[in-house]
């Protein structure tokens, strides 16, 4: 029987009877409009957030370029056209990316490509040579006192529309699943929307069955042994239980991504309007900061 397919996106809103009439065909896989390549690990910046700053042995990984190139001949095989990052736990640009990025626009074409990155290493030789590999978007979140929304003014306008920036205390921040701080002392119970809409794989090939889950406690399988195929499907049951709220390993009882403890949970996601380094740009113009939460009128 030949394989079935739905968008995490599509069950979101849906009842839970609705899901499970939709989901029920043991060859349907449920495919995220998320789709993370950790491409490498290692970052130039240790921000208190990131696990990557208590453990510098496990962010000195690199996906090797075949592993790379099996993935998306995979995602190229079923006309993957959601979006496609290349980042994980680090920062990209301290790599050759653009490598990485012209190779998943040749094998899928139809997949939005998005990098996000520090900025720390931005020129607009890189910003060129990025959408010249084949970038779609980029996001710069800047965690320095200075860097680059200091600079909007001097981002080439041919770029300005498909970069979107902000602060790193703007931003959404977890505890990730417990691996940074404490677990929250009111637990989230509901559904993980992540569960359906996020597929992260690490440089090694293993797929962790939470996208926050650095240390790989749980995961649903390896690249270098299977197809994304057998992944999904095998774990359709578990992504759906974990939707739902059920069955909550020891990662969900920690996480703090959904919990009302979590001071940053309704901050704007990365590509909500007020990120857009269009927008960032004109209240740079206007006040002299591109800090969003300002009083300023007809911008």
């Amino acid at each position: 029987m030949a394989t079935q397919f739905v968008k995490g996106k599509d069950l979101i809103g849906l009842s839970k009877w609705e899901i499970h009439e939709r989901c029920k065909d043991s060859n349907l896989v449920i495919l995220p409009d998320l789709f993370q390549t950790a491409v490498n690990t290692a970052c130039n910046l240790k921000c208190g957030y990131c696990p990557n700053s208590l453990q510098g042995d496990i962010s000195e990984q690199t996906m090797p370029k075949k592993l790379f190139e099996k993935i998306m001949i995979e995602l190229g095989g079923i006309k993957y056209d959601e979006t496609l990052t290349f980042h994980g736990y680090g920062e990209p640009l301290l790599i050759p990316i653009e490598e990485y990025i012209k190779t998943a626009g040749q094998i899928v074409p139809t997949a939005k490509k998005k990098l996000f990155t520090n900025g720390t290493l931005l020129t607009n030789d890189r910003l060129e040579s990025l959408f010249a590999a084949g970038l779609d978007e980029l996001m710069v979140t800047q965690h320095t006192q200075r860097g680059f929304m200091d600079r909007l003014d001097e981002i080439p306008g041919q770029y300005l529309g498909k970069i979107f920036a902000r602060y790193s205390d703007e931003m959404k921040i977890t505890n990730r699943a417990g691996a940074i701080g404490n677990p929250p002392e009111n637990e989230y119970g509901g559904p993980c929307v992540s569960s359906i809409r996020v597929f992260n794989v690490r440089p090694n090939g293993e797929v962790p069955i939470c996208d926050d889950d650095y240390y790989l406690k749980k995961t649903m399988g390896n690249f270098n042994q299977e197809t994304l195929l057998e992944i999904l499907k095998r774990n359709r049951l578990r992504m759906l239980t974990r939707f739902f709220g059920k069955r909550r390993n020891e990662l969900c009882v920690q996480c703090d991504r959904f919990s009302p403890d979590n001071p940053t949970v309704n901050a704007p996601s990365s590509g909500s309007p007020l990120n857009s380094a269009i927008y960032r740009k004109k209240l740079l113009e206007a006040t002299g900061s591109a800090r969003v939460y300002q009083d300023v009128d007809n911008l």
